[in-house]
């Protein structure tokens, strides 16, 4: 029994991100709902991508800021897709909790490299 409930909520998240990527010009509350729970489920990304990044740009001090930061960002990256499932997607535009936190919708988009990384070795 609880492997069937595993598969469909699996399933159901699957279907949301798929619908929620095709639905992205449009906006509209099922897209949002489904930004949302890829929210949820890829915020431990956060983490990996600041620990990447600010290893790269900072070398020594990003050993310390990189996890600080993508703790900092998971957390709210967990928030906004919270914000955005208990909303049923009607946080849009330049009411999105991803706005207010000066985050793209989705961990993807965002820069996982620095620019100049490789010329500074």
């Amino acid at each position: 029994m609880k492997t069937i409930v595993r598969v469909c909520v699996c399933v159901v998240v699957l279907a949301g991100t798929v619908f929620a990527e095709e639905q992205q010009q449009e906006n509209n509350n099922l897209a949002n709902i489904g930004r949302g729970f890829v929210s949820i489920v890829t915020s431990p990304l956060e983490l990996l991508r600041c620990m990447a990044y600010d290893g790269a740009k900072y070398t020594v001090p990003g050993v310390f800021t990189g996890p600080l930061k993508g703790t900092a960002y998971t957390a709210g990256r967990l928030v906004a897709g919270a914000g955005d499932v208990l909303s049923l997607g009607f946080m849009t535009g330049r009411h999105s909790v991803y706005n207010q936190m000066c985050m793209k919708d989705y961990v993807w988009e965002e820069a996982w490299w620095p620019e100049g990384a490789a010329e500074q070795k």
